[in-house]
């Protein structure tokens, strides 16, 4: 059987102008291993969404509040019950916030704890596109086929979180951004920025990448790469 991904895009506060490029570099990942792929920002969709349609849903750097309770509740159903798997991308976590304002000059929160449980972290601020160094986790990347240095450079909008998701023994931490080499981290020496865990009772796969804010990430060999091998692993029985 076909497998088949959802790409949702929707964005009802900062709409990341990335966004096209990070739904081309999906559908070409698609394309290259037979994965049916359909890309939207209908949230109604999730009202009855069905696993056996649709295996993961990739939030596609999205902000604001995406859901009324019904479709929530959908959300809820599919990963819990169904044992749906999700990819959170970027700005996934900038949704569901209690603040407009994503340029971090007032810390936001999150208003619904399920989702911030789901993606292990909620957006709090960033300071400005700067280029600062990753580290990786050479052995954790390659038990999902991942294949990156042991750091490298890369600009981007450093995240901070309202939790630290590498606290959590649950979470496997992939890559952390190191804050000396950049300025306005609030993370510490454990500053998360690609990870995974299994959650709620149908251990349902979940993968976030904080990295991936500007438009031409999406032709990065190496961000792309971590997203394929993200999706083929999130899809894998």
């Amino acid at each position: 059987m076909e497998k088949r991904v959802l790409l949702f895009f929707k964005a009802t506060e900062y709409y990341h102008e990335s966004i096209p490029d990070a739904i081309c570099a999906f559908l070409k990942i698609a394309r290259r291993h037979g994965i049916g792929a359909t890309a939207t920002d209908d949230a109604s969709l999730f009202k009855n969404l069905q696993r056996s349609k649709y295996q993961a849903v990739v939030f596609v750097s999205n902000s604001g509040e995406l859901f009324n309770d019904e479709e929530k509740a959908g959300l809820v159903n599919y990963v819990e019950e169904q044992g749906g798997a999700i990819l959170g991308l970027h700005g996934a976590l900038a949704s569901f916030l209690n603040v407009v304002d994503h340029s971090g000059a007032t810390p936001a929160s999150g208003t619904w704890d399920w989702y911030g449980d789901l993606l292990q972290a909620y957006f709090r601020s960033h300071p400005p596109i700067q280029t600062g160094v990753v580290r990786t986790n050479k052995s954790g990347m390659e038990a999902l086929g991942i294949c990156l240095p042991a750091e490298y450079e890369l600009e981007d909008e450093w995240y901070n979180y309202d939790r630290n998701p590498a606290q959590n023994a649950k979470v496997t931490v992939l890559a952390w951004a190191d804050e000396s080499t950049y300025q306005g981290g609030e993370m510490g020496e454990t500053h998360p920025v690609i990870w995974y865990h299994r959650f709620g009772p149908r251990n349902s796969k979940v993968f976030f990448t904080a990295l991936g804010h500007l438009d031409w990430h999406y032709k990065l060999e190496s961000h792309v790469h971590v997203l394929e091998k993200a999706l083929l692993w999130l899809l894998t029985e």
